[in-house]
């Protein structure tokens, strides 16, 4: 596998994403046999043993893409954020 295990994301300053402020985290993991160049620039993951960390995930306009499975309840803000937009509530 490529990456497996958990994560830690962190989104990073200046990235303007949907659901997660700059600076932000929610937890998560990876498990795939599948790698690219192009992991994507909007989060920065790290293991949570060992500190390795790499870029990942797309943002653009309410999406918020990649390989991490989320883990929601690390975050209830980002589900908050998440259903005000599915409703409309945005402003």
């Amino acid at each position: 596998m490529v990456r497996f295990g958990y994560l830690e994301l962190t989104a990073k300053a200046g990235q303007n994403l949907p659901y997660l402020s700059s600076g932000e985290k929610i937890r998560g993991h990876e498990f795939h046999y599948y790698d690219t160049d192009a992991n994507g620039e909007s989060c920065t993951a790290e293991k949570p043993v060992g500190g390795r960390s790499w870029d990942c995930m797309v943002s653009y306009k309410n999406l918020l893409a990649g390989f991490p499975h989320l883990y929601y309840e690390s975050n209830p803000d980002l589900i908050r954020r998440f259903v005000e937009k599915c409703r409309g509530l945005d402003g």
